[in-house]
């Protein structure tokens, strides 16, 4: 580029401004001439220009990409199965070295036309596509393996096979969808700009962060697992969480919610699982979960619901009102929660009082006071048999419960379970006219029931044994028939092990 200019002055201002040091007349007038010349190399002066590879096609049987690659106008796979080793990316550059890609010219999107015999697809590196990323969802037959081992990043990301791993990251600048049998997430994370979505048979979760900017929706039909105690799987959600199904098998007692509301915003979670009750049996196999975070804003709440007209519930290990506290409890109510008719939320612990959220919204919040979980529990030494047992820590530190009925309450008995060895509270007859045998028994516990016709017997005999399998502090019942010939019977309970 090169373009020229004049000005007029005289010799004296030159002089002044030190343009020249010697004139003969200063008050005389100069024309001063003007040259300018410049060279642009690109819009963003880059010193190296990275290579694009125009078209790239490529056929073989099973493909690896281990150079990397920048593909602007079109790529071809015909292959079964492709692994990428070094970064991908796909598009054209707005500009060159400007870093944004276009959307609608070259190779912006990923999908069927891309490769359209695909099976197995495995990434070990970091692939970006500005556009779409369908994989097997715009075809007949979905992929037989999806994997990420590396950074895949889109503007929407659609995922349909049979087999779904992600140990890497995925970011979408707005939606994830993954469509599989069997899925793996673990050790990773998952970033979306709009909502999560995961429709699988089976799903295991581990070591996993899913910070989600819209709504988290899960549809598992067989198994959901992360592993219980240890997973660490944090979900930062922003527009609700919707359970589709509850699956057959498996819980999330190792995994977080965290779920925040904007200023005057409502946000909906609905749960699928099934009401059991304030019982431990709603922690097992019902998708329970670990922690649920409520994170409200100003004048906003959270919608607690199910499915349809159907009566489901939640089961939370701990329930964690974020800010506030017991002073916040007001008419019987949680300022930011709202719980529809024929839906139920159990939690084991919180950090409000649990004995003052017990039974509120009409008994739709409900303490399960036995649960020792993960998160809910302390250990408890039983001083009689050398053994410590867990129990849920609200509970242990009741004022209002006795559990050994010793007439002193939990929070202030030293040994609020006993000392361990078994004590029959009371053997009675049931409508059945079948001896009923009750005791507090410890968890994971056996204990032997033995027998005397008479009192003045020498030998004790054995009845049976009896293992609490059950891992809280219950009463134990064991029922006898007994022959009506039999004029007395005498029983005791032993702890074995």
């Amino acid at each position: 580029v090169a373009w020229a200019n004049n000005y007029k002055t005289t010799g004296a201002n030159l002089i002044d401004r030190g343009k020249i040091f010697f004139v003969q007349d200063p008050a005389a007038e100069i024309t001063v001439n003007l040259h300018y010349h410049f060279l642009v190399l690109d819009a963003y002066l880059n010193t190296e220009v990275p290579v694009v590879v125009s078209d790239l096609t490529v056929n073989s049987e099973n493909v690896y990409f281990k150079d990397a690659l920048n593909i602007s106008e079109l790529l071809s796979v015909n292959a079964a199965s492709l692994s990428i080793h070094r970064d991908l990316k796909l598009g054209k550059e707005t500009y060159v070295g400007s870093g944004e890609y276009s959307k609608t010219d070259g190779q912006f999107g990923w999908d069927n036309n891309v490769a359209p015999n695909l099976k197995k697809y495995t990434n070990y590196a970091e692939v970006h596509i500005p556009g779409q990323a369908i994989f097997g969802r715009d075809r007949k037959e979905p992929y037989l393996s999806w994997v990420n081992k590396g950074y895949t990043k889109s503007q929407d990301l659609f995922i349909d096979s049979d087999y779904v791993e992600n140990t890497g990251n995925l970011e979408s600048l707005a939606s994830v969808d993954i469509k599989a049998n069997h899925l793996v997430i673990q050790d990773g994370n998952i970033n979306t700009g709009e909502s999560l979505i995961i429709n699988a048979e089976n799903l295991k979760m581990r070591f996993q962060t899913n910070t989600i900017s819209k709504n988290f929706i899960l549809n598992i039909s067989n198994v959901i697992s992360d592993g219980g105690e240890g997973a660490n799987n944090i979900i930062t959600v922003n527009q609700g969480v919707l359970m589709q199904k509850k699956p057959k098998v498996g819980d999330l007692l190792g995994t977080e919610i965290i779920a925040t509301a904007e200023d005057f915003v409502n946000q909906e979670m609905i749960w699928s699982a099934k009401d059991y009750g304030a019982s431990s049996e709603g922690y097992l196999n019902n998708a329970a979960l670990g922690k649920l975070t409520l994170v409200n804003s100003k004048l906003s709440k959270f919608e607690f619901k199910g499915i349809g007209d159907t009566d489901n519930a939640i089961y939370i290990d701990y329930l964690d009102f974020s800010g506030l506290t017991k002073e916040d409890i007001v008419d019987g109510s949680v300022p930011v929660l709202n719980i529809a008719k024929g839906f139920k939320i159990y939690f084991a612990a919180s950090n409000l009082p649990a004995e003052e959220l017990d039974g509120m919204y009409e008994g739709r919040l409900r303490w399960v006071k036995e649960y020792p979980g993960i998160n809910s529990s302390m250990p408890v030494y039983i001083s009689g048999i050398d053994k410590t047992i867990r129990v849920n820590r609200s509970f242990r530190q009741s004022i209002s419960y006795d559990t050994d009925d010793d007439g002193i309450a939990n929070g202030y008995d030293l040994t609020p379970f006993s000392i361990g060895i078994p004590k029959i509270s009371s053997v009675n007859f049931d409508q059945e006219n079948k001896i009923n045998i009750k005791w507090m028994g410890l968890p994971s516990t056996l204990y032997r029931i033995e027998y005397k016709d008479r009192l003045d017997d020498t030998d004790w005999k054995v009845l049976t044994e009896y293992y609490n399998e059950q891992f809280i502090v219950r009463e134990i019942v064991y029922r006898e028939v007994i022959s009506n010939k039999k004029l007395s019977r005498f029983y005791r309970i032993r702890y074995i092990e």
